[in-house]
């Protein structure tokens, strides 16, 4: 073979070879949001930290506004928020030395849903990264839970208007009857305060306990809801209490 025939073949191989690299590059398809995260960055210049996770029939606005919401109970501040073009700036909290860092969130369309991206920045030393990626993707799905008061959620992010205050009761011709002081009521239980319960390190048969003595229920338990709690690693029985409880509250 000369070295003619032998040009073709070799530029062949490096074709073969550079898309079989830009296949494995791809994330797989149905890949969770663990394994869509990823790290570049060096010990000279900076660490900067992505993932992100898909959600159906979550619209950009929505998801923008759940997570401007719902991000500080995360230790993260929203700087700012422009859910037409689904970006939010952010930083966390600062911590025991006083350092705080910056966190972005690009929100696209999807089909008939939304793609959430996050991103971390960090210094190039003195920041640990054990347990990041588990984190960040417990922060990228509250996009997909319900915000506590869903009303708020209504015109994803317009300012709801306030409601009519009370009116005085009619002054009374007569002293009425002394009642018993009673206790003030517990608002509703959501999912949540269920995540908040499991985060925070209480046995599950605790939480079924509370979830069936709970006052009132307001548990998102669509199909959304339900992925979000999975992705949240909630346990089996726990959500079943849940759906349990919400079936038998009063219609």
């Amino acid at each position: 073979m000369n070295r003619n025939q032998a040009l073709p073949r070799s530029v062949a191989i490096v074709m073969l070879v550079t898309a079989a690299l830009a296949i494995l590059d791809q994330p797989a398809a149905g890949a969770s949001c663990l394994d869509n995260f990823k790290k570049r960055g060096s010990i000279f210049t900076r660490w900067v930290y992505t993932t992100y996770a898909d959600f159906a029939e979550v619209s950009v606005r929505v998801a923008v506004d759940r997570l401007r919401q719902q991000l500080p109970a995360k230790q993260i501040e929203v700087l700012s928020a422009d859910a037409e073009q689904g970006a939010l700036h952010c930083r966390t909290r600062p911590d025991d030395r006083q350092r705080a860092f910056d966190v972005d969130f690009a929100v696209s369309p999807l089909g008939c849903g939304a793609r959430v991206k996050m991103v971390l920045t960090l210094p190039p030393t003195g920041v640990s990264d054990a347990g990041l990626k588990e984190s960040m993707c417990d922060t990228v799905n509250v996009a997909a839970l319900a915000v506590a008061n869903p009303a708020a959620e209504g015109a994803a992010g317009a300012r709801q208007p306030a409601p009519d205050l009370p009116q005085p009761a009619p002054r009374a011709t007569a002293a009425p009857a002394a009642t018993p002081h009673s206790e003030p009521q517990e608002p509703p239980l959501t999912n949540e305060d269920v995540v908040k319960l499991v985060q925070a390190g209480l046995a599950s048969d605790l939480v079924v306990t509370k979830i069936t003595q709970a006052s009132s229920v307001a548990f998102d338990l669509s199909t959304n809801g339900l992925v979000a709690l999975a992705n949240l690693k909630i346990p089996h029985d726990v959500i079943a209490a849940m759906m349990q409880r919400a079936h038998d509250r009063p219609k």
